[in-house]
């Protein structure tokens, strides 16, 4: 069985990974750690549903890394973006939303191509249910298109050895 190490492609590699987004950096970067010539760098400040809404000046820096892995927590999906965001003035501002609309899909995609955060890989944290793998296979229908050089996977990062799916 395939390590979640060897799906992103990483054994083998050195160089600096960051890790940005939120839902599960921690356990990411700990389901990572040890691979020989790869150092990690956490690149978020602080945990909520998304973390994708960052306000000016407050997106992470990337510089000097080699991979970058966008981590999104599939929780948020179907809750008031007031609730499912850290800005949520930002969020609707950049996708035309109101704070209690739904965080959908398409709204995180419509985020992700205003923002077009510079990721290799993008994981989507949380997928425990057919729910919340509806809601990663729709967004990763969105991205395919627009983003086909970034991967993308479903996982739950909550089990040992975590659960990943290439989508």
């Amino acid at each position: 069985m395939e390590t979640l190490a060897e799906a992103l492609g990483l054994h083998g590699q050195t160089g600096i990974v960051a890790v940005t987004g939120t839902g599960g950096r921690k356990a990411l970067i700990c389901a990572l750690s040890g691979i020989p010539g790869l150092s990690f760098r956490d690149e978020a400040a602080e945990d909520s549903y998304f973390a994708a809404a960052h306000a000016p000046g407050e997106l992470p820096q990337i510089e000097g890394a080699d991979r970058v892995l966008l981590l999104i927590n599939a929780a948020g999906f179907g809750k008031p973006i007031q609730d499912a965001v850290r800005h949520p003035e930002r969020f609707c501002q950049a996708t035309g939303l109101a704070p209690s609309d739904p965080l959908t899909p398409e709204a995180l995609g419509d985020l992700l191509f205003a923002e077009d955060i510079p990721a290799d890989t993008l994981l989507i944290n949380g997928v425990t249910d057919d729910k919340t793998r509806g809601s990663a296979l729709a967004l990763a229908d969105l991205l395919h298109e627009s983003f086909p050089m970034v991967r993308l996977f479903a996982c739950d990062l909550t089990q040992d050895p975590a659960r990943f799916e290439l989508i």
